[in-house]
């Protein structure tokens, strides 16, 4: 009977406890960080709706428990301060600039003294948002100042372009829109130009490991070339590519790899349950 009795006592404890567990902020949303793939650079569909959630469930409280929850950590900062801002991860929920604005510049300051590459680059990314965050709240000086430390880093060194994120078409014209008093420095990534392009609210950068079926270049015999081939690409709310236009390499190879691009497959991408097309790249390596 004292067996039973304490069995059920430790049932109820360990309830009581996972209740008390889930009452935290934010403990499911972490709980997902650490369970899906890649982490914070898996699935932000599902992160950002977990958050939007929880944003709806604290209430007033809000604030206060997300600054408390983001802490020290910059990977945190970075990716909530585009949860509260970017349509794709609104969720029906209104964004909050300010918010965010003081978000990116807190991860800043954490970064401000490291010098290993992951932080360097973070670096990079936090200012190019914080650039482009601050244009759009009206504050000029602080959108150059951003915007002079991203230009500076390139400066120094060209291959920090492969860490400048991926931007909509309105929010990279808005970034180059503005002034700086440093050299304009090309991203590794080169732009596609071209005004035949669809528009998209969406830019996702690299494509090649978010693609359900990758399109696969044939080599042509008769082609005496090899290099890296950069394929401007948008595909559309079903996953289909629409559009393909190779931007750098080998123009010898931009016919083939145009054509492996457009065989290419994505899953839909949806924002707040609606389809939208997404461009971004893919890039071919042809070697002999």
């Amino acid at each position: 009977m004292k067996v039973s009795i304490l069995l059920l006592l430790g049932l109820l404890l360990s309830a009581t406890i996972v209740r008390s567990q889930d009452n935290v902020p934010f403990t499911k949303l972490e709980q997902q960080v650490k369970r899906q793939q890649g982490g914070w650079n898996g699935d932000k569909s599902v992160l950002s709706k977990i958050f939007n959630e929880e944003r709806k469930r604290l209430g007033d409280q809000f604030e206060a428990s997300l600054l408390t929850y983001i802490g020290a950590d910059p990977e945190r900062h970075y990716w909530i301060a585009l949860f509260l801002t970017s349509p794709s991860y609104l969720h029906g929920g209104k964004p909050v600039p300010q918010l965010s604005m003081r978000i990116l510049e807190q991860g800043i300051k954490l970064l401000r003294d490291k010098t290993d590459e992951d932080s360097v680059g973070s670096t990079l990314s936090f200012n190019v948002f914080a650039a482009v965050l601050s244009q759009k709240l009206g504050l000029m000086a602080k959108a150059t100042s951003h915007k002079n430390e991203v230009e500076r880093r390139l400066a120094e060194n060209r291959d920090w372009g492969a860490f400048f994120p991926a931007l909509s078409d309105e929010d990279r014209e808005l970034y180059d829109s503005i002034p700086s008093s440093e050299k304009s420095v090309r991203t590794s990534l080169p732009a596609d130009k071209r005004g035949d392009r669809p528009r998209t609210r969406v830019s996702q950068g690299v494509l090649n490991g978010k693609a359900k079926v990758l399109g696969r270049p044939r080599f042509p015999a008769d082609i005496d070339a090899s290099g890296q081939v950069i394929v401007s690409i948008v595909y559309d709310e079903a996953g289909k590519v629409i559009y393909a236009r190779a931007i750098s390499g080998p123009p010898l190879l931009f016919l083939v790899a145009e054509e492996a691009a457009r065989k290419t497959l994505f899953p839909p991408f949806t924002v707040e349950g609606k389809a939208e097309k997404v461009s971004g790249v893919l890039i071919y390596n042809f070697v002999r």
